[in-house]
C-alpha cells in the first residue's frame, strides 16, 4: 500500500458523489461548491488536521467514517498531490 505523504489536502475538501444533472450542477455551482466530474468538493479544513498536516484523532477511535474509509475507495475525490492518488488510479 502507499505510504501517505503528509500533504493534508485529503483534510481540507469534503468529497461526495452524485448523480449530476445540470440542475444540481447549478445548485452547487451557486453556493461555491466545487465539481470534479460526478463528486461534489466543499473546500473546508477538517479541525482535526493539525499544523503538521497530521489527524490528531488518527489513532482513535473518534476518527470518522469518511476518513477511515478514504484510502483506496471510489467515490471520494482524492487531489493530485495526494501520494494515494497513484495507487487508487492503477487499481
Amino acid at each position: 500500500m502507499t505510504e501517505c505523504n503528509k500533504c493534508g489536502a485529503c483534510c481540507k475538501v469534503i468529497s461526495f458523489k452524485v448523480n449530476m444533472t445540470p440542475e444540481l450542477e447549478d445548485y452547487y455551482l451557486a453556493r461555491g461548491f466545487g465539481i470534479k466530474d460526478d463528486v461534489v468538493l466543499i473546500y473546508v479544513r477538517c479541525p482535526h488536521l493539525t499544523k503538521d498536516n497530521l489527524c490528531d484523532l488518527h489513532d482513535t477511535d473518534m476518527k470518522p467514517k469518511i476518513c477511515r474509509d478514504f484510502h483506496g475507495q471510489t467515490g471520494y475525490y482524492i487531489p493530485d498531490i495526494c501520494a494515494f492518488k497513484e495507487s487508487v488510479k492503477n487499481g
